[in-house]
């Protein structure tokens, strides 16, 4: 038998999301009413512009609810619960964009997995979660045969040789436990979390940096002004972390904001475009829920338009319009102000 490659096996834990289908419904027809599926996606067919249908096999979709109706799941997940929920969508996020194997070794993988596995079981679906387990857990590696011992030598006369002074070993420098990539999915990273009997899942100090829980923001208030850019300059294939140098936008993984073609996506979902009118400040991005997850780069009048992004970690960004390039190098120039927002 073919064993899974990490990206299959976090495709596989993925798709057994789907035990959260019963445990969501339960709640949101106790919360908004038996009809609540097609309310929702009557809200946001007229939020986006286009017909919304949804279902409640769609894993993506159900941790989508879990993480958007906080104050529905809150009290029966626990705030820990929606973090692993909002952790797992910025996970389905990568599988679906990212094909590579590569995109999730071992390590992220595993995390991946204790995640879903603990969800399902907060959830009440323990069946699933089992499965997850064993879909997290393939087996312990083979041991290494015992290499044999070397056959002594004969004593020769004379006087015994003085025993050979060994150095000390040198201390082994610590690795980091989670890749960059994990910007996007740690909550509270650069402290360690427990999931499971010795399973540690944060251990990152880069995904810290882009938290304005954590390091040099910690103590500032919600709504504290962390950060004004002029002029940031957004190419094709580039991503910025509203908190972590958002001055100068780079390659890979971890966006808060990335330009993919000619969209900006949102990593968590949540864009919302303001319009060019009207006062825009940290409290209208906070209380704006008319989310999408791009924006277009497409048709007149962009420039000067403005958009929020908020962020499950808890930084708001206003973003603003200055110049759309193209041509050889493509990119769009904006303006940012990033605050301290409540955490989601």
């Amino acid at each position: 038998m073919v064993a899974l490659s990490d990206r299959e096996r976090v495709g596989r834990g993925l798709e057994l999301l789907v035990g959260l289908g019963p445990f969501v419904d339960r709640h949101m027809r106790k919360a908004v009413g038996k009809d609540w599926l097609a309310r929702l996606e009557q809200r946001d067919t007229e939020r986006f512009g286009h017909a919304k249908k949804y279902d409640l096999h769609d894993p993506r979709y159900l941790l989508r609810v879990v993480t958007e109706e906080r104050d529905v799941f809150k009290p029966v997940l626990s705030p820990r619960g929606v973090g692993i929920a909002s952790r797992l969508r910025e996970v389905g996020n990568k599988y679906g964009h990212e094909f590579d194997d590569a995109a999730f070794d071992r390590a992220s993988a595993d995390r991946a997995l204790a995640d879903m596995a603990e969800l399902l079981r907060l959830a009440g679906a323990t069946a699933q979660a089992a499965d997850v387990q064993r879909i997290g857990a393939p087996g312990a590696p083979k041991k290494a045969p015992a290499k044999k011992a070397a056959p002594k030598k004969k004593r020769s006369g004379g006087k015994r040789a003085a025993p050979v002074a060994r150095a000390a070993p040198a201390p082994v420098k610590a690795k980091r436990g989670f890749p960059r990539w994990a910007g996007f999915a740690a909550v509270g990273a650069g402290a360690v979390v427990v999931l499971g009997a010795g399973y540690a899942v944060f251990a990152d100090d880069g995904a810290a940096a882009n938290d304005p829980y954590q390091g040099k923001y910690a103590g500032k208030p919600v709504g504290a002004t962390l950060g004004t850019y002029k002029g940031i300059d957004l190419s094709d294939g580039y991503r910025l972390l509203l908190v972590d140098d958002p001055a100068h936008p780079a390659k890979g993984d971890g966006a808060d904001l990335a330009r993919v073609g000619n969209v900006l996506k949102a990593a968590d979902e949540r864009l919302a475009v303001l319009g060019k009118k009207g006062k825009a400040g940290f409290a209208r991005c906070r209380d704006t829920t008319r989310y999408a997850a791009a924006l277009p780069l497409t048709g007149k009048g962009l420039v000067g338009q403005r958009f929020c992004v908020t962020t499950d970690r808890g930084a708001v960004g206003l973003f603003t319009v200055r110049g759309l390039h193209s041509g050889t190098s493509r990119y769009v120039t904006v303006d940012l102000v990033v605050w301290k927002g409540p955490r989601r």
